[in-house]
């Protein structure tokens, strides 16, 4: 008898059942009590895979290895591949870079097709606390509003679209000083159009003075 665990990397894809959280040994540590099996087993079936005895000296094990440990390097903002076990060219992983920016704020890999993040429920919290999803249907229309591209920014949208007008022009990539100033010149040239008076059905209208805040902002 033992409980199945599995590190970072190794979980199979997501299923409906099971579903996995997202603990350290520290943990397994404290709550272990005399009922459970008598055995942690970590990564089962795979080369790395560990069998670690839960009794008392067992646990007390656990709990010094718990502790934080001085890391090479920082676990976030860095990008981190699998090498094995996850597409790092093709088309899916081109379908999988389009978050890899994420991946790469959290520390974590941006081409695992087993992707749990922090585990069920903490991914149920963050969904809650970013996007006010609650419910199946709540998830669903999230969903549907994201493949219309209808939670996209138009001050997203414009610099990108930018990007590519640059890009097609130069025929290569664009440097981001001129980038930032073609997009500085359009946003004057808007607010400038946007100022002077309008003619219209009801006489002449006066400009706005300032552009909206959203361009004020970025």
């Amino acid at each position: 008898m033992c409980l199945a665990v599995c590190t970072g990397g190794m979980p199979p894809p997501p299923v409906a059942d099971p579903v996995y959280n997202c603990y350290d040994l520290g943990w397994f540590a404290e709550v272990w009590n005399q009922d459970d099996p008598p055995y942690l087993v970590v990564n089962p079936g795979s080369p790395c895979e560990g069998v670690l005895p839960a009794g008392p000296e067992g646990r007390a094990l656990w709990q010094r290895h718990s502790a934080p440990v001085e890391r090479p390097g920082p676990t976030q903002d860095v990008v981190h591949t699998l090498e094995v076990g996850g597409p790092r060219t093709g088309p899916v992983a081109f379908g999988l870079a389009v978050g890899a920016h994420i991946n790469a704020r959290d520390g974590r890999y941006w081409n695992s097709m087993a992707y749990h993040r922090c585990g069920y429920h903490d991914e149920k919290r963050t969904l809650e606390r970013w996007w006010s999803v609650t419910t199946r249907g709540d998830w669903q229309d999230t969903q549907e509003q994201l493949l219309r591209a209808g939670m996209v920014s138009g001050v997203w949208e414009f610099v990108l679209q930018l990007r590519r007008s640059m890009a097609l022009d130069f025929a290569g990539p664009v440097d981001v000083d001129r980038w930032r100033q073609a997009a500085g010149n359009v946003v004057r040239r808007r607010a400038e159009a946007a100022a002077e008076p309008r003619l219209t059905a009801d006489g002449v209208t006066p400009g706005a003075l300032s552009p909206p805040p959203s361009w004020r902002a970025k």
